[in-house]
């Protein structure tokens, strides 16, 4: 997670693009020899908060997948994809597959719940999470908001005397 908070910092805390938050918390998982890590999508701007949410959840599936999935073997593959689907929202799909054969969990585990319940209410849309036998995806829908939407402060001019 410290990967996205340093994209937001280089950028003072403003827009991030999906793609780099995205290679940011993938590039450890990414450099294994053999590993498949396809992205595609346009370019999307986040704001601070939702660039945070995305790294996180692309953090907890690159975790998961690393332990258990299709990046824990040579040959497995991690397809990430996102597109606008709107003015105001993004659809991340994270699809696995070429890894161990997935089943599906028996009890909630910490990564569910943090998927479904705090990225989802952070990114005010629900996760859809599937345990397919070839693989993990998930869907994720992010807001995409102007910067007058969620600037933190707005830089005026200095005013003469101050």
């Amino acid at each position: 997670m410290s990967a996205t908070h340093d994209l937001l910092t280089e950028s003072d805390w403003g827009t991030t693009p999906v793609r780099a938050v995205i290679e940011a918390e993938l590039a450890p998982y990414a450099r294994h020899e053999g590993h498949e890590v396809v992205l595609s999508g346009p370019e999307v701007e986040l704001a601070p908060n939702d660039a945070l949410s995305l790294g996180l959840a692309i953090h907890e599936l690159a975790t998961n997948a690393a332990k258990f999935g299709a990046l824990s073997v040579a040959e497995g593959r991690v397809e990430i994809s996102w597109d606008r689907i709107g003015d105001a929202l993004a659809r991340v799909d994270w699809s696995e597959s070429r890894g161990p054969e997935v089943t599906a969990p028996t009890k909630r585990g910490f990564g569910t719940d943090l998927l479904e319940k705090i990225v989802a209410h952070e990114l005010r849309h629900p996760v859809e999470l599937e345990f397919l036998p070839t693989g993990v995806r998930c869907t994720l829908l992010v807001p995409v908001r102007t910067r007058g939407e969620f600037a933190l402060r707005n830089r005026q001019e200095a005013v003469p005397g101050h």
